[in-house]
């Protein structure tokens, strides 16, 4: 810290140092431990310390002073050291500082260092000296340290010698004498041929060490294959930090041979020679291709690969295009001095482009031995394989084959539906794209105009092959009557085909003329009108309409009058239909049925619900007319009546005459008074649900049946 109160004062140099000398003791140094011996007169002083509350022994510290020049004049560079104890422990040099009071008559300067480990624990003295014997002291206590490990690397067992680019077994021998069992770290091994070129082998991972204990840990080494021969001094390193040292404590964390390694020569793999068959061949082709490896090198190899390239030059860095064929071929582990033989097959890339090409074999493709000599890794053959691409396949070439009727045809009418087919083959080199057929009918008038009749989409077709392509078309009521003969037309160009190729696309089938005729209208019927009851389901049936032409109909039903109700449509623009009445009304529905001509046909049907339900009831009859009577309430459970007898249940009466009974014939009733409106009680109805015996009918209906 800085004295502020000579800061503040303006005092002239000329006043008597004894008094200056007063002053200046007057204040008290920075800290209450605080020891100087600067005066004003010293020139450069340490005039502060800045120092850690306590250290303990092996521990790295940062203390900083800040030096003053008190003098007169500017002061010359100069230094100053750091003193714990009866210990010097680091110099620091001081740049020239400014008369006292000027600007850069002071400098803040930092040291850092390790408190010794030999250390005993004490509140011991700091002191930051300088050569013009000024100094400045401050307490540091200093305590044991907190039990950490001390990893000591002792030993290392290694082979006297290997190849270059080869791994060797290497075993280092690691001790804790430290007070604190270590974390997992890991060791690094070295090759050192000086102080100054050091190659790293790799390393190997140490596991945790209890106080005291040792371990061996085994590991591999690798020369690089770059390392010039020669002996080398093996040895490996620590990383005790990530152990859990303190750095005071790792300096005995590298261990080094005193015996030397000696790196000797490796393999080195020759392509001797590379030989194929056939001598001429097409993109996409096969190759049989033979390889000699020999290892010329002092030094055993290791398993490599072989990889194949074309090239219209005789080696792969030159300017020529080089194309890599295959994938790599394995080679065995040869020694010193032995061949081997490489054979494969080849498949050419496909496409490529025309021209003589060398094969060309480089050993050793993936790295994996390491060589003394690489250049002589490739292998080329004494001549060239012709590769002649052949010229591409035409385009395709689609041909209608045939046209005409699925069935004999000869005549249809307006709206009418037939099934036409049509084959189409492919002349071309090439598969078509998928595409269309479209149909039509060629007019035998001036001018023969056309009629589309429409499309089929067809799948592409390989080359000499067929397809067919059928479909179902109507005669659109368009067409005007006359004579037609069928013709189709494939789509040559969705197809890919060449314009030139395109003559033989369409065919008109001459042999089989159509009379197309004028459609006659069909016919609707919306079925019977009848009375129902309030509340049951009525369906509606327009399944009586008809077509003379025999055409498929499409059925529109829509309601004219009465309470508005919904119609069930079961099946979309189907004959039949069905709703409910919802009340006691007369409902009016119209029935509209087109034929894919688009010729229509309308009918109307009247249906009137009536509340009220009779029970069933067992109505004995006699032959000819019988008056009988019905009750209307559904709480009513029936009973048998004879004929001419008249129960008044509801004032609803009936004639029913019946004829032939036991023959099955039939029942009608009619109201009296009112004998126009008759109606029949038919079985098929649902009015007669039984006739068990003659003259017996067992009858469940409304009192206005459907008539």
């Amino acid at each position: 810290m800085e004295r502020r109160t000579w800061r503040s004062l303006d005092i002239q140099h000329s006043v008597t140092a004894a008094i200056l000398a007063v002053l200046f003791a007057l204040a008290a140094p920075w800290g209450a431990d605080a020891q100087t011996n600067c005066t004003f007169q010293t020139g450069l002083c340490p005039d502060q310390l800045i120092v850690p509350a306590s250290a303990s022994t092996g521990a790295t510290i940062v203390v900083t002073a800040i030096i003053i020049n008190h003098g007169t004049a500017a002061s010359e560079p100069s230094t100053y050291t750091v003193e714990l104890g009866s210990g010097t422990l680091a110099g620091t040099p001081i740049p020239a500082l400014a008369s006292f009071n000027s600007p850069g008559d002071r400098v803040r300067s930092t040291t850092t260092f390790v408190v010794p480990g030999g250390l005993a624990p004490c509140n011991c003295s700091l002191t930051v000296r300088l050569l013009n014997g000024t100094f400045n002291i401050a307490t540091l206590p200093v305590t044991e340290p907190a039990p950490s490990p001390d990893l000591k690397a002792v030993g290392l067992d290694f082979p006297a010698s290997g190849p270059a680019g080869k791994t060797v077994a290497l075993t280092a021998s690691v001790t804790n004498i430290g007070t604190a069992t270590s974390t997992q770290t890991q060791i690094t091994f070295f090759l050192k041929q000086s102080a100054s070129v050091v190659t790293s082998m790799g390393g190997a991972a140490v596991g945790a060490i209890t106080p005291g204990a040792s371990l061996a840990v085994a590991g591999n080494g690798t020369i690089p294959s770059s390392v010039p021969l020669g002996d080398y001094v093996l040895g490996f390193r620590v990383n005790g930090v990530a152990a859990g040292q303190i750095p005071a404590t790792t300096a005995d964390n590298t261990f080094e041979t005193t015996s030397t390694f000696n790196v000797t020569p490796g393999a080195d793999l020759i392509g001797e020679s590379v030989v194929f068959s056939p001598t001429t061949t097409v993109p996409g082709g096969t190759l049989h291709v033979g390889g000699r490896v020999r290892n010329s090198g002092t030094g055993d190899g290791v398993a490599s690969v072989c990889q194949f390239f074309l090239s219209t030059g005789a080696s792969l860095t030159g300017p020529a295009p080089v194309l890599r064929v295959g994938p790599y071929v394995t080679v065995g582990a040869l020694a010193a001095g032995a061949s081997g033989q490489v054979n494969t097959d080849l498949t050419l890339p496909n496409p490529m482009a025309s021209g003589d090409y060398f094969v060309l074999m480089q050993v050793n493709a993936n790295g994996a031995a390491a060589e003394s000599n690489a250049a002589n890794d490739v292998a080329v053959s004494p001549n060239k394989v012709q590769v002649h691409a052949p010229p591409p396949p035409a385009p395709p070439d689609l041909q209608m084959v045939s046209v005409g009727f699925s069935s004999p045809t000869t005549a249809l009418s307006n709206g009418a539906s037939a099934r036409v087919t049509a084959v189409i083959a492919n002349a071309g080199g090439r598969a078509s794209n998928s595409t269309q057929v479209g149909y039509f009918l060629l007019a035998l008038t001036q001018g023969n105009p056309r009629f589309p009749l429409g499309f089929v989409g067809i799948s592409g077709i390989s080359p000499a092959a067929k397809t067919g392509a059928s479909a179902t078309f109507v005669v659109s009521g368009t067409v005007p009557a006359g004579d037609y003969e069928l013709g189709a037309r494939v789509d040559s160009e969705a197809a890919g085909e060449s314009s030139t190729t395109a003559a033989d696309n369409e065919l008109i089938n001459a042999n089989n003329i159509l009379h197309v005729s004028p459609s006659s209208p069909p016919v609707a019927d919306a079925g019977p009108s009848r009375a129902v009851g309030v509340g049951r389901v009525v369906i509606l049936d327009g399944s009586g309409s008809s077509d003379p032409s025999r055409r498929i109909l499409s059925y529109a039903w829509s309601q004219v009058s009465g309470t508005t109700v919904s119609l069930h449509d079961p099946i979309l623009h189907g004959p039949t239909v069905s709703f409910t009445p919802p009340i006691g009304d007369v409902y009016v529905f119209r029935l509209d049925v087109v034929t894919p001509g688009q010729s229509t046909a309308t009918a109307t049907v009247e249906i009137d619900a009536v509340s009220g339900s009779a029970t069933l009831a067992t109505i004995g009859l006699h032959q000819g007319l019988n008056l009988v009577s019905m009750h209307l309430s559904p709480a009513t459970t029936g009973g048998s009546f004879d004929a001419g007898d008249l129960a008044h249940l509801t004032g609803a009466r009936f004639v029913v005459r019946a004829q032939e009974l036991c023959s099955g014939g039939r029942l009608e009733a009619f109201i009296p008074g009112i004998p126009t409106q008759r109606f029949p009680i038919l079985r098929d109805r649902g009015y007669v649900l039984s006739v068990p015996v003659c003259r017996s009918v067992t009858y469940s209906g409304y009192p206005w049946p459907e008539r």
